[in-house]
């Protein structure tokens, strides 16, 4: 009988993703490794690539949507910024995966989920003007084109955005161990890997932590299935601060 997570693109094209030799792993597939690959975040953002900016094609689980918006989230702390300048339009990411793209002026392009890489885009202002929407880049005469520029402080927005969403959705109940999640603590490194659970240390990864990790608990584990958006979102935070 065929298995479900057989079809999944991570098992079923390999070659996209894998360097050298491709085999799959039997003992993997004999100890049940396989059977949660489709509630994985790790898996999921492999499932398929993506253009940015730079026409270069990535994973589309490591990229940032980006639009042509105004300041409409008054819980976006965005610095150097003016009260007269909140309606004018800039480049804005979109980190909350629920939000509809029918809400924003254009649709979204992409950028890779990297700090280093974002800031050296936004100090690149020819580069930068790559990332505008395509709608928007292929209007030469639009005003919004020529309005349009990556938020001041941008990469900062974009941690703020993630961590805000992360605190908003560590809503528990949360147990303490198991196989198919993610653990977060305050010791150790950024990102571990025990048994193959990622262990992540909070402290260095979102800055009022202890709004989701309580001074009496050491650790808690986040279940894929049950807390798949926070799952995916500390994990995408991680990969960002990387």
């Amino acid at each position: 009988m065929t298995k479900p997570y057989w079809n999944h693109p991570v098992l079923k094209n390999p070659v996209k993703w894998l360097p050298g030799r491709k085999q799959h792993a039997a003992s993997l597939y004999q100890k049940g490794f396989y059977e949660n690959l489709t509630s994985n975040p790790f898996a999921r953002q492999l499932e398929e690539t993506r253009a940015d900016g730079t026409t270069v094609r990535f994973p589309q689980g490591n990229l940032i949507k980006l639009t042509v918006d105004s300041i409409r989230d008054t819980s976006v702390e965005c610095k150097d910024v003016n009260t007269k300048d909140m309606n004018r339009l800039w480049i804005f990411p979109i980190i909350n995966r629920a939000v509809s793209q029918e809400k924003f002026y254009y649709n979204a392009n992409h950028i890779l989920n990297n700090r280093r890489y974002l800031e050296s885009v936004v100090r690149d202002a020819k580069l930068s003007k790559r990332f505008l929407p395509r709608k928007v880049q292929f209007n030469s005469s639009s005003d919004i084109k020529r309005a349009s520029e990556f938020l001041p402080h941008f990469s900062e927005v974009v941690k703020h955005l993630y961590e805000n969403n992360i605190v908003k959705l560590a809503k528990g109940p949360f147990t303490t161990k198991g196989k198919n999640g993610i653990i977060i603590g305050t010791q150790g490194p950024l990102i571990i890997f025990r048994d193959n659970v990622a262990v992540i240390n909070i402290s260095k990864l979102v800055e009022n932590f202890e709004t989701i990790l309580s001074p009496q608990k050491d650790s808690i584990y986040i279940d894929f299935e049950k807390h798949p958006e926070l799952c995916e979102l500390i994990i995408l935070l991680v990969d960002y601060r990387s």
